[in-house]
């Protein structure tokens, strides 16, 4: 990759790392959920649990989640989006990242969305 200069270099970020953590999900494709899919899977992780962070990424790489394209679903298959939540409650970033990511997906078809919480 060095030597054939075929790389790119650049910054994801946000205001903290709850936004952050949603605009690296969005980099990496993941706007919208299928409906059709099986199964998506979104991780979350404690924001402050350096440890929780390190342990959620792999498995958020391995579950994977199905981007839906404006025309109707197709399966194309993309990381889990990694995202950050507080002790206690979710972040506003992070709420309405789920928010979009499953607004088009129907109440009784929301069990195919699974939230896997990583750490304490």
């Amino acid at each position: 990759m060095l030597k054939r200069g075929d790389y790119e270099v650049g910054i994801i970020a946000g205001n903290n790392r709850y936004e952050t953590a949603v605009n690296v999900a969005k980099r990496q494709g993941l706007t919208m959920l299928d409906k059709d899919a099986t199964v998506n899977n979104i991780v979350l992780v404690n924001g402050k649990s350096l440890v929780d962070g390190l342990a959620a990424a792999p498995l958020a790489a391995n579950l994977g989640a199905y981007q839906a394209n404006k025309g109707g679903s197709v399966d194309v298959k993309k990381s889990s989006p990694l995202l950050l939540t507080e002790t206690d409650s979710l972040p506003k970033a992070t709420k309405d990242y789920l928010v979009e990511l499953t607004n088009e997906i129907a109440p009784k078809d929301l069990k195919k969305v699974k939230i896997n919480l990583v750490g304490g």
